[in-house]
C-alpha cells in the first residue's frame, strides 16, 4: 500500500497543477464577462444619446417648421390687404 502512495506524487502534483489552471481560468472567464457586460452598457448608453440627439434635433426642426408655417401665412396676410 506504501508503493501506490509513493507513485502518485506525481499524479497528485499534475492534479493540483490542473485544478490551479482551472481556478485561472474560470477567473480570467469571470473577468471576460465583466468587460464584455461593461461594454455592451456602454453601447446600449451611446446609441440613448444617439437617440436623444436624433429627437431633440427633430424638436428643433418641428419648432422652425411652426416658425416658417406661422410666417408664411402672416405673408399671405400681407398680401390680401
Amino acid at each position: 500500500m506504501q508503493n501506490d502512495s509513493k507513485q502518485n506524487p506525481t499524479n497528485a502534483g499534475s492534479v493540483s497543477q490542473a485544478a490551479k489552471l482551472s481556478v485561472i481560468a474560470s477567473a480570467i472567464n469571470t473577468i471576460a464577462y465583466g468587460i464584455s457586460t461593461i461594454a455592451e452598457a456602454l453601447a446600449i448608453e451611446e446609441e440613448a444619446q444617439q437617440v436623444q440627439s436624433s429627437s431633440d434635433e427633430l424638436a428643433r426642426l418641428e419648432r422652425k417648421i411652426d416658425q416658417l408655417m406661422y410666417e408664411m401665412k402672416q405673408m399671405r396676410k400681407q398680401m390680401r390687404l
